[in-house]
């Protein structure tokens, strides 16, 4: 969620509009967010859709949408070849995210390669994009990610769209009933910057 620009729009909105608000910011899974939200060790959460079923109490605010995209090693395909199927890499290895229950984007690789009618074959596991992009520069897998993360530049690494419309929401969960002032302050911020544009992809 880092990578995203919206991600740095909020703290960036909070620190010059907000000032009085002091930012703790953790970097753990959706999971962990969601069990931190709930046991009130967390004020909110970002993370990426799919999501799980969320308990009642908790809310969401879906901050923008975009589409996941194919990472691969710049020697395995042409560069100006468009949008390809999914099901052309039903082949290649992939690099996959950890598993957690909350689902995230390794279910969403899983499900959309259902689709495509094959199971990805996982060679390695990673819990950060950033890795597993750079296992993807060395050859040994694909990797399907977020289009924010074009914007990554990794050697050796080379972004292609799909054919399919596989996308991921930007999401952010807070508690239902929190009335922190702090709180409200910076739900009021990130609605006024939701990327309205993006939610009809």
């Amino acid at each position: 969620a880092a990578f995203h620009p919206l991600f740095a729009a909020l703290i960036r909105a909070i620190d010059t509009t907000r000032p009085e608000i002091a930012l703790r910011i953790d970097q753990v899974s959706g999971t962990i967010q969601v069990q931190h939200l709930a046991a009130t060790r967390l004020d909110l959460g970002i993370v990426r859709s799919p999501l799980p079923t969320l308990d009642p109490a908790l809310a969401t605010l879906t901050l923008a949408r975009e589409r996941m995209m194919i990472a691969v090693a710049e020697t395995s395909t042409r560069r100006d070849a468009g949008p390809l199927p999914l099901a052309a890499f039903a082949e290649h290895p992939f690099i996959q995210y950890i598993e957690q229950p909350s689902g995230g984007l390794r279910r969403l690789t899983a499900e959309a390669c259902a689709a495509a009618g094959f199971a990805p074959r996982t060679v390695q596991t990673v819990p950060q994009i950033a890795t597993m992009l750079c296992l993807v520069g060395t050859g040994i897998g694909v990797a399907m990610v977020p289009e924010t993360m074009a914007r990554f530049v990794v050697p050796g690494v080379a972004y292609r769209p799909l054919r399919e419309r596989v996308v991921t929401d930007l999401i952010l969960i807070y508690r239902r009933s929190d009335t922190a002032p702090a709180l409200r302050a910076t739900l009021r911020l990130a609605r006024r910057l939701v990327d309205k544009s993006s939610l009809s992809i």
